[in-house]
């Protein structure tokens, strides 16, 4: 389905939502992975004390947050490697 733009009368080609939904998961599937790397790279998430060590709930959603800005700035590449291989399983790209 092809959209018209309303000033130049130009076609906008709409976006297969097949392929967006592919890029969806291989985005959520890169943030886990790069969190998950963050947080075994983290040295001393507590503030120190009893706690000195030990991820807080607060460490896990700023690393989630970090690895979630991390994608959103292109990541690794993973997502796209990942799309790819899903998109190639389907039989299109």
């Amino acid at each position: 389905m092809t959209v018209t733009a309303p000033l130049q009368g130009t076609p906008v080609p709409q976006p297969n939502p097949r392929r967006v939904q592919i890029r969806e998961v291989a985005e959520r599937m890169e943030v886990q992975f790069l969190a998950e790397m963050l947080r075994h790279a983290k040295l001393t998430p507590g503030q120190g004390g009893a706690d000195a060590g030990r991820p807080t709930e607060m460490d896990s959603f700023l690393t989630e947050a970090y690895a979630e800005r991390l994608v959103q700035r292109g990541g690794i590449g993973l997502s796209e490697q990942i799309a790819r291989a899903l998109m190639a399983r389907e039989g299109g790209e």
